[in-house]
């Protein structure tokens, strides 16, 4: 079959693309359902490279009055995604784009829809905002997207191929204050004691349309009175313009969809287990794929241990079993997972950190099965508190990249062994880092010091290719990155000193392409 396969690509004509109509036509004679994604999305994935997504292949042949008519089908799941271009380096000065920021209430947040737009969203003073840059444009103004009478924070975004842009945020929904009043004997104030009490969270979103119309909020997740549920909540949105969030929520992982039509199902439990299930991390590919990964804690002092579960996300089936990887830990692992658009996945975790002794980094890769592999010692890391959470990265042909902090990296096919990505030398104590892939499956690697103040941005092509390099100065404390599917760049931190604020330096891509996701 491979070589047929092969065949069939080396001597695909140059047929124009097929109006919805005629491929509507075609899958009824063949028997296979419509795409999710609509017709009008067929341009977003041209040009055809030799190996892309969309193989023809010859699937019927009807006779038809006497006549014989070739059915084809177009598949989205070749053996390789259309590669798009290389992420721009080319960045312009950063510019702070709001203040304050309420950095308890967590980080700023990025995405780049297919047209070039970048959009942050970021918590200020309890309610959400987000700024937008069109291609080669001023930032907007900050504009509040959420209640101002509800506290609102953790933003999450993400942005579609034809412009349309999602935010999450976990919200305050309910409570009321009461107070109570004491006196001294003499009748004299003697002061008091106020409490809110009936509180109520959820998970609370906002779509602005491709035009820039934001709907009106809409609860994602069902109300909650525990404090410690909904924090954090993850968001994916995929290239044509439908949604997953995940949160935890009654000690088990939830996850809602919201489809390419604007509405949000209704919440699925994704997993469970033994304990609480606590820090949910998702990650997805804008092709549709999505993995989910998280630990239950469970037992007390001296006995308690955190086991990781994993689950993967597919557009057309929805969310399948969780697996448990690894073995158990005793201090929180700090998950990480990310997954590309042929199935293909990595996971990785931490484990003890203290500050004179280096960290621990595991790892399990899934082949496009979903098998999960055993557990391996990736390696180790310098010593310190900062970057817990180890980045991980699908990239070009299968290869899992890890950047546990910003002095150390490593890569293998998934399958293969691990070994260290070499890094260049980075002037300065690190202090922050990023880790994305372009749409030519590129990795790009950002790495933040202080002394001096700068932000250090490569560009890996495969396992040993070329490396491009940028620099921006500038402290960057809460890196964000985001890639858009023209080649468009942004780094978001917080910084300004006394007055923190939102900046963010932007690389202008391609004039417009479509496709991708954010």
């Amino acid at each position: 079959m491979p070589d047929l396969e092969q065949q069939l690509r080396d001597v695909r004509p140059a047929w124009p693309e097929p109006s919805e109509r005629a491929e509507a036509r075609a899958r009824a004679a063949i028997g296979i359902e419509a795409p999710s994604s609509p017709a009008r999305r067929w341009a977003a994935l041209a040009p055809r490279p030799r190996h892309g997504s969309r193989l023809l292949v010859a699937a019927a042949l009807l006779l038809t009055a006497g006549a014989a008519v070739a059915a084809t089908l177009i598949s989205r799941g070749g053996s390789e995604p259309a590669r798009g271009p290389a992420a721009s380096l080319s960045f312009g000065a950063p510019e702070v784009v709001g203040r304050p920021v309420s950095q308890i209430d967590g980080p700023p947040v990025l995405a780049i829809d297919g047209r070039g737009t970048v959009t942050v969203a970021w918590a200020r003073a309890g309610r959400i905002v987000v700024a937008t840059r069109l291609p080669g444009a001023a930032w907007s103004e900050p504009e509040r997207i959420s209640d101002p009478s509800r506290r609102a924070s953790y933003p999450a975004i993400g942005s579609d191929a034809e412009g349309g842009t999602t935010v999450i945020w976990r919200e305050r929904t309910a409570g009321r204050r009461i107070t109570q009043t004491f006196r001294l004997p003499s009748g004299a104030p003697a002061g008091e004691l106020s409490d809110l009490v009936a509180r109520r969270w959820a998970v609370v979103g906002r779509h602005r349309s491709a035009e820039g119309v934001w709907g009106a909020a809409e609860d994602v997740s069902p109300q909650s009175a525990t404090v410690r549920d909904l924090e954090s909540p993850g968001l994916g949105v995929f290239a044509d313009g439908s949604s997953v969030a995940t949160w935890d929520q009654g000690g088990a992982v939830w996850s809602s969809t919201r489809t390419s039509s604007g509405a949000w199902l209704t919440p699925v439990r994704v997993g469970s287990g033994p304990g609480e299930a606590v820090d949910p991390q998702l990650s997805i590919d804008p092709s549709g794929r999505a993995a989910l990964i998280w630990s239950n804690r469970a037992g007390q002092g001296l006995e308690r241990r955190y086991t990781l579960q994993v689950a993967r996300f597919g557009t057309r089936p929805g969310w399948g079993a969780s697996s448990e990887i690894g073995t158990p830990t005793i201090n929180p692992p700090y998950p990480a997972t990310a997954i590309d658009s042929a199935g293909t996945a990595v996971a990785a975790w931490s484990g003890t950190r203290n500050l004179d002794q280096p960290g621990v980094i595991w790892a399990v890769t899934a082949d496009a099965s979903g098998a999960w592999s055993t557990e391996t010692l990736v390696g180790r890391t310098a010593p310190g508190f900062n970057d817990l959470r180890a980045l991980a990265a699908m990239a070009d042909g299968g290869t899992a990249v890890l950047l546990p902090d910003s002095s150390s990296a490593f890569q293998a096919p998934v399958g293969g062994e691990w070994e260290p990505l070499a890094l260049r030398p980075v002037a300065g104590r690190p202090f922050s880092a990023a880790l994305g892939v372009d749409p030519s499956r590129a990795t790009v690697l950002v790495r933040g010091t202080i002394e001096p103040n700068q932000s250090v941005v490569e560009r890996r092509a495969g396992l040993s290719g070329a490396i491009e390099r940028a620099r921006i100065d500038g402290v960057s404390f809460h890196l964000a990155l985001a890639i858009g599917q023209d080649g468009t760049s942004a780094l978001a931190w917080v910084g300004g000193g006394s007055s923190p604020a939102v900046i963010v330096a932007v690389a202008d891509g391609s004039p417009p392409a479509r496709g991708g996701g954010g």
